[in-house]
């Protein structure tokens, strides 16, 4: 598992850090803000619009962007920089929902309610406590 750790940070590292188009701050930003969303429940600094509405929906409904709102981003980023805050959004809410769903297995492993545990951890990972709100 220390080896996972580490390919996880560096991936992160490299998403939000590393060389691009967008700034790091911003791309650190945009994650901060998908990882709240998906529970990870240190506040983020707001994110100005329309930058602020693609990352809730990447972070919340992904499968509910269309064109038009790429091409409302365009007016203020570039493709590449668009591209790049989308990954840091999904980054951040991807890695929020594993960290989570290690707790409930952790827990589930522990306590022998592994059913249970196991369909917490799942709906952690998929999102589904949010898409119930």
């Amino acid at each position: 598992m220390i080896r996972f750790n580490r390919q996880i940070k560096h991936l992160i590292d490299s998403v939000l850090a590393g060389p691009g188009h967008a700034n790091p701050a911003l791309r650190q930003a945009v994650a901060a803000r998908a990882s709240e969303l998906s529970g990870g429940g240190k506040a983020a600094q707001t994110l100005p619009d329309p930058l602020g509405a693609w990352v809730d929906k990447i972070a919340m409904h992904a499968y509910k962007t269309l064109d038009s709102d790429v091409e409302t981003l365009k007016q203020t980023y570039s493709e590449d920089q668009i591209f790049e805050l989308t990954i840091a959004a999904a980054t951040g809410a991807a890695h929020t929902r594993f960290e989570l769903a290690l707790v409930e297995l952790t827990i589930a492993a522990a306590t022998g309610a592994a059913h249970t545990r196991f369909e917490l951890a799942l709906a952690a990972i998929i999102g589904e406590r949010q898409m119930e709100e």
